[in-house]
């Protein structure tokens, strides 16, 4: 009886050692701890925080934020760009490479001037961090205008020579006595303005005095895109004047045919020869007094005669070659006329001048096509 429990049991322990063995070769080895996928885990730039909330702040000056962060990892890592999404915000590094270790920080400046509201600015940090390439900093908060404008563009379009055209734009400032004194015109003769009154309004729970300002268009006696300031002074020592840009486009009356010459493709030594006709919408008489050319990529010259009705369009006769290979044509021609209220008209070339050598090299480099492996079928 003795002999068969002990038989039992040394079966039962084999059995028992068999199953443990067999349990713990399922049961991967541990980690070393200097392997490389841990090493690999733990390579990370690590920021103290990547989000900074400045609070309400005021529109007079520029504040600085701070991101502090350390390279926890065990290799160097390399901070290759930062990128903002606002011309506003300006990150700064004192260098790009960190070792195993090494703390440093990005010193983000957001300038608030001319914004008001709510403001959320995110930057990008671009690293060679394998575990996380690309980093967010966000910076966040409120901007209260002691004065701004609305809008802050009074664009008045595409209007007809001579006409005489109003909008009316706002300037809000915080302070109780906040007052506009004086408009000051870059251009007199084209734009006016005069203060029409004043008014409190809340804006976002803050009192402001808000003036309102009517702004003239006068007229404009020349064709062209016009961009003039208006200076608006105030009684603010803190924003002693305001400038408000003014845009508008009075179209020309005179009319080409085509406002742009494609030539193709073309070789150094290639000639070419076009037809531009230019004409006045209301057939008025002119005379075409110069022809420039500013050119890179192709010699010009031209010959126009005057037409035979003093009504009739302009025919200009364009011969030219091309000089210098290797990239696209971006050139055009400048024509003035006798017209003093007509702006200089612009005609432009697009193409390509082929670089021989270069045509040279890739028709050598080319192999030819390889047949291996197609399967001729027939109809």
């Amino acid at each position: 009886m003795f002999g068969l429990i002990q038989r039992v049991g040394i079966v039962l322990g084999v059995g028992v050692l068999g199953t443990g063995v067999a349990i713990s070769s399922l049961i991967p080895p541990p980690v070393p701890a200097n392997s490389g996928s841990q090493a690999q885990e733990g390579w990370s730039l690590r920021f103290e925080k990547t989000e900074h909330g400045f609070g309400e702040i005021t529109d007079e000056r520029p504040i600085e934020m701070r991101f502090p962060f350390t390279n926890t990892g065990m290799e160097t890592i390399t901070i290759k760009r930062m990128h903002s999404y606002c011309g506003c915000t300006t990150p700064a590094l004192e260098k790009k490479v960190y070792e195993p270790g090494e703390s440093g920080e990005i010193r983000v400046v957001f300038d608030p001037s001319g914004r008001h509201g709510g403001q959320v600015k995110r930057i990008m940090v671009y690293t060679d961090d394998s575990v996380q390439p690309i980093k967010t900093m966000i910076a966040r908060g409120y901007v209260r205008p002691i004065a701004y404008l609305e809008p802050n563009v009074v664009n008045f379009g595409e209007v007809e020579k001579d006409a005489e055209i109003s909008k009316v734009m706002y300037v809000l400032g915080e302070k109780a006595d906040f007052e506009v004194t004086e408009i000051k015109s870059s251009n007199p003769d084209l734009l006016g303005a005069e203060i029409v009154g004043s008014a409190p309004v809340d804006q976002n729970g803050v009192t402001m005095q808000r003036w309102t300002v009517r702004v003239d268009l006068l007229g404009a006696k020349r064709s062209g895109r016009y961009a003039e300031e208006l200076e608006l002074v105030t009684n603010d020592p803190r924003r002693p004047s305001l400038n408000q840009t003014v845009m508008v486009r009075v179209p020309s009356e005179l009319r080409l045919g085509w406002a742009m010459v494609r030539v193709g493709g073309l070789s150094v030594g290639d000639e070419l020869e076009e037809e531009i006709v230019l004409g006045h919408e209301r057939g008025i008489p002119f005379k075409i007094t110069s022809i420039e050319s500013e050119s890179v990529n192709l010699d010009l010259s031209f010959e126009w005669t005057e037409p035979e009705s003093p009504e009739d369009p302009h025919t200009i006769t364009v011969r030219g070659s091309a000089i210098k290979g290797g990239g696209a044509i971006q050139d055009r021609i400048v024509i003035t006329t006798d017209l003093e209220d007509e702006e200089p008209m612009t005609v432009a070339f697009r193409g390509r001048v082929i670089d021989p050598s270069g045509a040279k090299k890739a028709a050598v480099a080319a192999p030819a096509p390889s047949t291996e492996g197609v399967v001729e079928i027939e109809d």
